[in-house]
């Protein structure tokens, strides 16, 4: 599945106008193994860009280098873990973030389906959707995707909502480190000091 994305995304460039919505969703699907073989790529760090760009030439637009801030939002709970797991129906914990729709995916039925009423961002190939609970509140430009987190984190602040479980620790490193928010002292979790220590020893570097 993963070489078929890459192979269509690979045709698609080669027309003179690439639909770059296409584009973009196809990275979208493929990234795992797209990491993949940046992982393994042996060569040394300061040559690694060239080889990309040779199997990537779509990362010299602009929009195609930042859509991996989906990417990012995607990884953002592991970073900073949680204790507590997310439930077996949300699947992963960035699915309480961040969910990327399928072409066959209906958005109302998603979020009648989620199992958490936590904001989310959905995802399509041409747009962004805030939802809270089953509620849609707005459609936003797929470019704003940088812009998800504290989108996110100001439904939590307007509506008084509870952090999920299971991004509870990443989301009170935004408050406390993005936005410079105070904590009530019963959240100052063992899993927040440690990723506070850990974020600060990053810092350092």
């Amino acid at each position: 599945m993963q070489a078929r994305h890459y192979k269509t995304l690979q045709e698609l460039w080669k027309k003179t106008t690439p639909n770059q919505q296409d584009v973009g969703h196809l990275l979208d699907l493929e990234f795992e193994s797209r990491r993949a073989f940046i992982d393994s790529c042996s060569l040394k760090e300061e040559d690694r860009t060239e080889k990309v760009i040779e199997a990537y030439p779509c990362f010299r637009e602009h929009k195609h280098v930042t859509g991996q801030a989906i990417a990012l939002m995607k990884a953002l709970p592991s970073m900073f873990p949680s204790p507590t797991a997310p439930p077996k129906k949300l699947g992963s914990a960035s699915e309480a973030l961040i969910h990327v729709l399928e072409p066959s995916e209906d958005p109302n039925t998603f979020l009648q389906k989620r199992p958490i009423t936590s904001p989310v961002i959905l995802v399509d190939s041409t747009n962004l959707l805030l939802a809270v609970g089953k509620i849609s509140l707005m459609t936003l430009p797929k470019e704003m995707i940088h812009e998800a987190p504290l989108i996110l984190m100001g439904c939590f602040y307007t509506f008084h909502l509870t952090y999920p479980k299971c991004v509870t620790t990443l989301l009170s490193v935004i408050q406390t480190e993005v936005l410079k928010d105070s904590i009530h002292e019963r959240d100052l979790t063992h899993s927040y000091k440690k990723a506070i220590a850990e974020w600060g020893e990053f810092t350092k570097k």
